[in-house]
């Protein structure tokens, strides 16, 4: 196959949103499916060399992981060596841990089953991980794994029946997505079953012929309109795909097609191809592979440094920073290492082997040594131990009332008898998720003789009677069940951490709140029901931003910081605090309470100490819970027992 310049433009329109949708460039909502587009691009090149490697009968297993080695390996732990001084010299124990394990993960081709068993791709955690995107490098690698002997073992079925294979395996690994983004939603997006389907669909396309080797008006048609129909489903995913997307699913077919179309149809002359061969696009893509390294570990550490979320002009220069250095790596390691007669590539296996054994072993020392500690100072250790595990602590009645990623899977989960308060008092109701569980305490201070707190909080999980596509299975199993234990004598009170997608009035989050809150009204009385806002996220943690501004130490009540996503946070709220009027509810808005302007209270009193109001990115300590609550709270006086005031206990039957 000779060198297509056009597929070098595609590289660049994946890259580019990518490392803009990792800067916080709103615009590119759905920059994500740049992996999409790559998997796509990846599946086609790698199985078009095989295939002629196979027809041409000089395929050797040996010579194909080589070029693999040559292509993907210096590159990668180049970065990856650039990134150990800022790891070891910025990062707290707890990321160097994690790091630790990210480095092991990335030496032994694994990283993307270690990142779905420890994070989300998606939110605030996620983005201090220097070596989050090596997942979809490792993904890569498990493909180059199996399709060489795959292909080589089925070489002898004739290329018709081999291609029914490949499309029949595309199938089967669509459908298991469309199961999976249901059912396992973080398992279907970083492992390979779910994952091989965009990798498929280019290995189908080096099968198919180019059009300019068809004739007829079908031909014709496809060279005209194929080309211009694929850039338009690349775009349209690039823009209007968001977080909220299932991906992989039937939806991926927009980028994945897209792609696909791109590829097999374009031909030299035709208006996409010249936009796809200008200049400047040709050049990113051709260091596009480096620009994708590099931006991850840029944006993590200037997040973890800067302590807050980059600005437009920070995220402006990174994103420039990282072709800078894309073209670097690329002129003076991708490039040399890539060139077999070079004396830098005789034996590339042999070094790379090396290198990833050093990583594994730096990585699993930084793991085991539990991020070295003993770099931090006496009082800064304590201080960040007594953040450690915060939540599992205050919140309570964990795996009873509140459930989450552990539980995940099991198949007999269910709120326990005490989640749903003491008999006979009135209720007040905490339903949500992580963010509703943080005002357990609070709430339970400030209840009054004659009432009682029930709890029902599923993790990752909005309280909504509608689910989004995207929910755990624990939702889809315990979300009934919580609102089927609503009484019309209830007090409600309903806190999750809104998605930013809340604040669209045409957004699934947004309709589907509004018709809970509609049914909910309809039973029980909109005074009895109050909606909590967002509260104060925190880029990265509170607790280690402190650490890091060396402000722990002189902590007092009333203190406040800068906070960079109130603006943020405060749009979410004026979204809800329409949809509470439209309702005639009452909205909690924890940022007139904790927060002036853009400045944030950092620490309160509480029993004779000073407590920050935060043990994490954003779930509140129980004096900010019971700073947020207590002024709804205060207009209900000691409620009287229920057997006296009412029978009333019917179920809000939703």
């Amino acid at each position: 196959m000779g060198y297509r310049p056009e597929i070098d433009g595609l590289r660049a329109i994946a890259v580019l949103p990518v490392i803009l949708f990792h800067g916080g460039f709103e615009i590119f909502a759905g920059g994500f499916v740049g992996v999409d587009i790559f998997f796509v691009i990846s599946g086609f090149l790698i199985t078009s060399i095989i295939l002629s490697d196979l027809e041409h009968q000089r395929f050797s297993v040996k010579r194909f992981y080589e070029r693999r080695a040559r292509r993907i390996l210096p590159a990668l732990l180049f970065v990856v060596l650039a990134c150990l001084p800022f790891a070891y010299a910025w990062m707290l124990p707890s990321e160097l841990e994690q790091f630790g394990q990210s480095l092991l993960a990335v030496a032994t081709f694994s990283a993307n089953l270690f990142f779905w068993s420890t994070q989300a791709y998606f939110g605030p955690a996620a983005e201090l991980q220097p070596m989050l995107h090596t997942w979809s490098l490792a993904v890569e690698e498990q493909y180059y794994l199996f399709i060489p002997l795959a292909l080589l073992w089925f070489w002898s079925l004739g290329k018709r029946r081999l291609f029914g294979l490949i499309l029949l395996a595309a199938i089967l690994s669509l459908l298991i997505a469309e199961w999976g983004w249901r059912h396992e939603p973080k398992a279907n997006f970083y492992l390979l079953p779910t994952r091989a389907w965009e990798l498929l669909v280019g290995s189908l396309i080096a099968f198919a012929p180019r059009p300019t080797a068809l004739a007829g008006f079908g031909a014709r048609t496809l060279q005209q309109w194929g080309p211009v129909a694929g850039l338009g489903l690349v775009v349209y995913s690039l823009f209007w795909f968001d977080e909220s997307t299932p991906i992989p699913s039937v939806y991926a077919l927009a980028p994945v097609g897209g792609t696909a179309l791109i590829i097999a149809t374009t031909t030299p002359g035709h208006p996409v191809s010249r936009l796809l061969t200008a200049r400047p696009l040709v050049a990113i893509g051709l260091i596009s592979y480096s620009a994708y390294l590099w931006h991850q570990p840029l944006f993590a550490f200037a997040r973890i440094r800067m302590l807050e979320e980059p600005g437009l002009l920070l995220a402006t220069v990174l994103s420039l920073l990282s072709l800078v250095l894309a073209y670097l790596s690329w002129r003076f390691v991708e490039a040399p290492f890539r060139r077999r007669n070079s004396p830098l590539t005789r034996a590339p296996l042999i070094p790379a082997a090396i290198t990833l054994s050093v990583l594994g072993l730096v990585g699993a020392g930084f793991s085991q040594l539990e991020g070295l500690p003993n770099r931090l100072p006496t009082e800064a250790r304590v201080f960040i131990d007594r953040y450690d595990n915060y939540q599992d602590i205050a919140n309570g009645r964990f795996g009873q009332c509140f459930f989450g990623e552990d539980h995940e899977g099991l198949t007999t989960l269910r709120f326990e008898p005490q989640c749903y308060g003491t008999p006979n008092l009135r209720r007040f109701v905490l339903l949500g998720d992580s963010f509703s569980a943080h005002y357990l305490a609070g709430l339970q201070a400030l209840v009054k003789p004659g009432g009682t707190v029930a709890q029902f909080n599923i993790s990752g999980c909005l309280p909504l009677l509608e689910l989004p596509r995207v929910s755990p299975q624990r939702c889809r199993q315990l979300n009934p069940e919580r609102f089927a234990a609503l009484r019309s004598d209830d007090v409600v009170i309903i806190s999750a951490q809104w998605p930013a997608t809340v604040k669209r009035a045409g957004s699934f989050e947004h309709q589907a709140l509004d018709q809970t809150l509609e049914r909910l009204t309809a039973r029980i009385p909109p005074e009895q029901i109050a909606l909590v806002g967002a509260s104060p996220q925190w880029p990265g943690e509170l607790p280690v931003r402190l650490i890091r501004a060396d402000l722990h130490q002189s902590l007092q009540p009333g203190d406040r910081l800068h906070n960079p996503t109130v603006e943020q946070m405060s749009e979410i709220n004026r979204a809800l605090g329409a949809l509470a009027d439209a309702h005639g509810i009452r909205l909690i808005n924890p940022l007139q309470r904790l927060c002036k302007d853009d400045n944030c209270l950092i620490a309160l009193p509480f029993e004779g100490t000073v407590e920050l109001t935060a043990s994490d990115y954003g779930h509140l300590t129980p004096p900010a819970a019971r700073h947020v609550l207590a002024p709804f709270m205060s207009r209900f006086t000691p409620a009287q027992s229920l057997s006296t005031v009412t029978t009333g206990s019917a179920q809000a039957s939703m």
